[in-house]
């Protein structure tokens, strides 16, 4: 019998077959990190804190961090047809998808922060605050745009 690690069976995702697999996995964990890098963006750019760089979060930040996660890999799920395909008419319609990902993550993130609310004001929040920081909007496109290429392979 085999010596099998304690993390091999719940981490056997990580270990996928075919370089496609890994390539959709991995872009699926850079969406969820940048959305939750954005939600934290959008709503410390919201309450205007200008206090230290390294202070733990509060509940409602981590919560905020989580739900920018969640509404980044609903996005990217909700149009998966549009991202991924390959060649010219590929990247034509990623440029497509990163606009509806960035719309209905923002819906799904600003709902879970504060349903209603969040839903009405997340994707103008998200806009204002990509317009105001250009650094992050490059960020975030780069990010989208990395999931892209990542999901060709698929």
């Amino acid at each position: 019998m085999k010596d099998i690690a304690p993390w091999a069976t719940w981490a056997s995702w990580l270990s996928a077959e075919t370089r496609g697999e890994r390539g959709r996995v991995l872009a699926y964990l850079i969406v969820a990190a940048c959305g939750a890098i954005m939600a934290l963006a959008v709503v410390t750019g919201l309450m205007r804190e200008t206090g230290p760089l390294l202070v733990p979060l509060t509940r409602y930040e981590l919560w905020i961090v989580a739900a920018g996660a969640i509404g980044g890999l609903g996005g990217l799920y909700l149009t998966d047809e549009l991202i991924g395909q390959p060649g010219r008419a590929g990247w034509q319609r990623a440029a497509i998808g990163v606009l509806m990902l960035s719309f209905s993550g923002s819906v799904i993130a600003g709902t879970l922060a504060l349903p209603l609310y969040g839903t009405m004001f997340g994707p103008f929040s998200l806009v204002v605050t990509l317009a105001g920081a250009p650094g992050l909007a490059l960020f975030w496109i780069a990010g989208l745009l990395l999931a892209h290429n990542l999901m060709v392979r698929w």
